[in-house]
C-alpha cells in the first residue's frame, strides 16, 4: 500500500508531515520511502557545512585563547562550545536517522491509517482534526528567527548584509532541519492524544452512562464485543507510540542539550558579560525561542501521556459498576495490561519527557549559573591577591 492511498490520514497531518520535505530538508520521498537526489546533496552540503562551523570554533584563536585563561574563562568558553556540539550531534542525527529510517515513518502513517479505520468499525464519529496552530507555528518560528536576527545583525549592530546572510546560511540552514523534526514529533503527539481522547470519551458515554438495564432493553452491541475493540485500538496507538518515541528519542535527547546549554550560555551573558543592550537583547531572543520550542514539545508528550493513561481510570469505574461476568473478565484484563504497560516518553531512557524537564531545566541552570558567579568571585579576589603581593614585593624591593 503506497502512502498516496492512504485516505484515511488526515489531510492536515500529511501536511504538517510533508513540511519536513520542504526544500529538501529531509533527503527521501515520503510517500515511497525512498532517497530524492537533490535531498541527498543537500544532506551532504549540510554535513559539509556543519563540519566547517564546528572546526572553526574548535580551531579558531578565540578558542585557543580562552582555553589559555583562568577556570572562569574556560568554563563559559567551554559551555559556548558545547551547545555547538550539541548542535552539530543533532543535526547530524536527523540527517542520519532521516536517511536510515525512513520507511520506518511510512510505518507509523500507516498505522495511524489502520487505528482510523478501527475507529470507525467503533461508530466514532470521527473527524479531521485541524493543526494549522502547529503548521502556522512553524513558520512563526522560522520568520522570527531570521527578521530578528536580520534586524538585530544589520541595523543595530551595523553589520554588513553579506556577513548576515553568510551567518543565516549556515546556522539557520541548520534549524531548518532541527525545528521541522521536532514539529513532526510534536504534531504526532498531538495526534496520539486526539486518538486516546476519542477511545476515552467513548468508553465514558457508551457504557458508563448508561446503565446495564437500558443496554438489555436497547442492546447496540455486545460489550464484550466491544472492549475487545478497544483494547485493539489502545493497543495499536499504544505501539505507535512506542515506535514514534523511539525513531526520535536521539535528536530529543540532543535537542534538550543544547537548549540547556544555550540557556546557561545566555543567561550568563545576560547578567554578567554582556557589554551593551544589543547583545542582551540578543541572549533574550535566542533564549526565549529555545524556551518556547522545548515548551511546545513537553507540553504535547505530558498531554498525551496522561490521556493515554486515564484509560485506566474508566475502567477501574466499569469494573465497580454492574456488568455480567463476562465483561467483568474482559474489564481485568485491559486493566492488567494498562498496568504493566503504561506509555511513558523518554529521551533514550535517560528520563521521561514532561513538563517536568522544564523545572528540572531551570533549577540546573540557576545551579550552573550560581558555580560560574561564584568562580568569578573567585578569580577577582585571587587577581586582587596578586597585584597586592606584586605591590608588596615592589615596595620590599624599593626599600
Amino acid at each position: 500500500m503506497s502512502y498516496r492511498h492512504m485516505r484515511d490520514v488526515e489531510p492536515s497531518l500529511e501536511a504538517v508531515t510533508l513540511i519536513c520535505t520542504v526544500a529538501g530538508l529531509v533527503p527521501y520521498d515520503l510517500r515511497s520511502g525512498r532517497l530524492r537526489p537533490l535531498g541527498l546533496l543537500h544532506t551532504l552540503a549540510e554535513g559539509a557545512a556543519l563540519t566547517k562551523i564546528a572546526a572553526d570554533n574548535v580551531f579558531s584563536p578565540k578558542t585557543r585563547t580562552y582555553s589559555s585563561q583562568d577556570a572562569f574563562n574556560v568554563l563559559t568558553s567551554g559551555t559556548i562550545f558545547t551547545f555547538y556540539i550539541c548542535l552539530f550531534c543533532l543535526v547530524s542525527t536527523t540527517l542520519c536517522r532521516s536517511i536510515v529510517h525512513a520507511r520506518r515513518r511510512v510505518a507509523i502513517l500507516r498505522q495511524v491509517t489502520a487505528i482510523n479505520r478501527k475507529l470507525r468499525q467503533l461508530h466514532l464519529s470521527h473527524e479531521a482534526h485541524s493543526f494549522r496552530r502547529i503548521i502556522l507555528t512553524f513558520f512563526v518560528i522560522i520568520g522570527s528567527i531570521a527578521t530578528g536576527d536580520v534586524i538585530i545583525m544589520h541595523f543595530l549592530r551595523k553589520k554588513p548584509l553579506w556577513m548576515v546572510l553568510n551567518k543565516m546560511l549556515h546556522i539557520y540552514s541548520f534549524y531548518l532541519i532541527v525545528i521541522p523534526t521536532m514539529l513532526n514529533f510534536t504534531t504526532f503527539m498531538k495526534v496520539f492524544n486526539l486518538k486516546f481522547r476519542l477511545v476515552n470519551d467513548f468508553l465514558e458515554s457508551y457504557v458508563i452512562r448508561y446503565d446495564q438495564t437500558e443496554l438489555e432493553k436497547k442492546p447496540r452491541q455486545p460489550i464484550d464485543v466491544i472492549l475487545k475493540d478497544v483494547v485493539v485500538v489502545h493497543s495499536m496507538l499504544r505501539n505507535a507510540i512506542d515506535e514514534h518515541n523511539e525513531l526520535y528519542s536521539v535528536q530529543i535527547l540532543f535537542f534538550l542539550a543544547t537548549c540547556f546549554t544555550n540557556f546557561n550560555s545566555n543567561v550568563f551573558f545576560f547578567f554578567f558579560a554582556s557589554p551593551n543592550k544589543i547583545q542582551t537583547i540578543y541572549c533574550l531572543y535566542w533564549s526565549s525561542m529555545h524556551f518556547f520550542i522545548l515548551t511546545m514539545l513537553l507540553r504535547e508528550t505530558s498531554n498525551a501521556k496522561i490521556e493515554a493513561n486515564s484509560t485506566a481510570r474508566i475502567i477501574h469505574q466499569l469494573l465497580l459498576s454492574n456488568v455480567r461476568d463476562k465483561v467483568k473478565n474482559e474489564l481485568q484484563l485491559f486493566s492488567l495490561q494498562l498496568i504493566h504497560e503504561k506509555v511513558n516518553f523518554t529521551a533514550c531512557g535517560f528520563f521521561p519527557l514532561d513538563l517536568s524537564v522544564l523545572f528540572n531545566t531551570i533549577s540546573s541552570v540557576v545551579t550552573y549559573l550560581i558555580i560560574l558567579i561564584q568562580l568569578q568571585i573567585s578569580t577577582q579576589e585571587s587577581s586582587v591577591f596578586k597585584v597586592a603581593m606584586k605591590n608588596n614585593a615592589t615596595a620590599a624591593t624599593a626599600q
